[in-house]
């Protein structure tokens, strides 16, 4: 199938409604599709989105990375250079630098304006290689070995290397001040780190494979996704449980809303859920695709929602 966006008009509209600086508040109850790419030629391993949506990156299965724009139904571009699996992205918050992680155990930094690659780093993962830009877009995390995460400037510099974790790192989130890394584990594992000297800050054993983290955007809570189907809110500061939330899919990632106000999940049976983050009540539920959703995010306008799958395609979901 040819790689198209179906609906990119519609959601461009949308995107552009929102003023620079600001961010829109999404209604869940009035969500449904309004954008789907489709035909990426490979199942997808991430996705992410730069303001509004206007720009996106996908990577699959078969290690290659698409830009797309919703000014255009089709591919801008594609970043080739990963051997195997693409299942992490990251775009630096001015767009310029796209990091990319691989289960060939690289990651890579992209100029985005001229589609080049302009730094490959040596990582691990079999299955999970994340990678995250820091708020500033300054530094760079990223899995360097099997249970520690590495944060370098990137411009070079020295690596500091986050440890402690006896697992697997699944899953990387800096805190909205840059302040602070959280990690997870496949043997139930959350951390956080000073993200200036490595200190570690907290720890706690949530059980379970823990797929994913997100700060809320007052950096006061953790949220965490796990194969149990259970959706955990953490104090940021010390780790304790503010509420356990369970669906009776596995999880497979979680994240806030922009304005904190929600938090959407996905799991394996193809299931997007919306959640009040005030009460951590469950308030819609969407079957987004046939296979299951290996990631869940929103545009940092706040006006989408969006997940990528097995399946092969990402979807945009908004409620204009």
């Amino acid at each position: 199938m040819r790689a198209v966006i179906i609906g990119f008009a519609a959601a461009l509209a949308s995107a552009d409604a929102t003023p620079v600086g600001r961010v829109a508040r999404l209604e869940p109850a009035r969500v449904r599709r309004v954008a789907s790419i489709e035909g990426h030629g490979a199942p997808l391993g991430a996705f992410t989105l730069l303001r509004g949506a206007r720009l996106m990156a996908t990577g699959g299965a078969d290690g290659v990375i698409k830009l797309w724009s919703l000014s255009q139904p089709r591919p801008v571009a594609e970043l080739a250079g990963h051997r195997a699996k693409v299942v992490s992205l990251s775009f630096a918050p001015d767009g310029r630098l796209l990091a990319s992680g691989s289960v060939d155990k690289s990651v890579k930094v992209w100029d985005v304006a001229r589609r080049l690659e302009r730094e490959t780093l040596p990582a691990f993962g079999i299955t999970h290689v994340p990678v995250r830009f820091s708020p500033d877009g300054r530094r760079l995390a990223w899995r360097r070995v099997r249970n520690g995460v590495g944060l370098r400037d990137v411009s070079g510099g020295p690596l500091l290397l986050l440890g402690g974790h006896e697992g697997d790192i699944l899953s990387i989130a800096w805190s909205p001040d840059g302040a602070r890394v959280a990690a997870t584990s496949n043997r139930g594992e959350l951390r956080v780190w000073n993200a200036q000297d490595g200190r570690e800050l907290a720890a706690a054993r949530p059980g379970h494979l823990v797929m994913s983290a997100a700060w809320s955007p007052d950096g006061k809570t953790v949220l965490t996704a796990d194969t149990a189907g259970q959706l955990t809110a953490w104090r940021a500061a010390d780790l304790s449980v503010l509420a356990v939330r369970a669906r009776a899919e596995p999880l497979e990632w979680a994240e806030f809303s922009p304005d904190g106000r929600w938090a959407a999940a996905a799991d394996a049976a193809g299931n997007l859920s919306f959640w009040d983050a005030r009460d951590w009540r469950e308030v819609r539920v969407l079957p987004a695709h046939e296979g299951e959703i290996p990631q869940v995010g929103f545009s940092p306008c706040g006006r989408f929602a969006a997940t990528a799958s097995e399946d092969g395609a990402l979807r945009l979901w908004s409620d204009r």
